[in-house]
């Protein structure tokens, strides 16, 4: 078994030019046992000027965490602690919705977690 440490691990979004509907939405899973830290969104710069939210999903479903919607072409840092604890038990999504098709640039979001705890060696920066 992997120690608890501190540790990061990044997720990349793409959104393509003409992306609508469920297109609008991708979902990747954070298989981090531990507590949150901090969560540094990067929105890269696209044609149709569109937002990006971050969201934690737990394995029930259960929005954990709603990163409300970033303008492009800025990156943001989403705080956790005392008050607002995250804690994921290995089995947590984390979604990215934008507003609209990104237009002919496309559009990526990088999430870089940080964290204390454990993840798959393979998936930790």
């Amino acid at each position: 078994m992997q120690p608890l440490r501190h540790d990061k691990m990044k997720v990349t979004f793409w959104f393509t030019n003409g992306a609508a509907g469920g297109d609008l939405i991708q979902t990747k899973g954070i298989l981090i046992e531990g507590e949150i830290l901090n969560i540094h969104q990067v929105n890269t710069s696209n044609t149709g000027t569109r937002t990006a939210k971050l969201e934690i999903v737990d394995e029930f479903g259960i929005t954990i965490f709603d990163g409300t919607a970033k303008a492009h072409n800025a990156d943001y840092d989403h705080e956790f602690g005392v008050t607002i604890r995250r804690v994921l038990a290995g089995k947590d999504s984390l979604k990215c919705t934008i507003s609209g098709d990104p237009g002919a640039s496309g559009y990526r979001i990088d999430a870089v977690v940080s964290f204390f705890g454990r993840a798959p060696m393979d998936l930790a920066l």
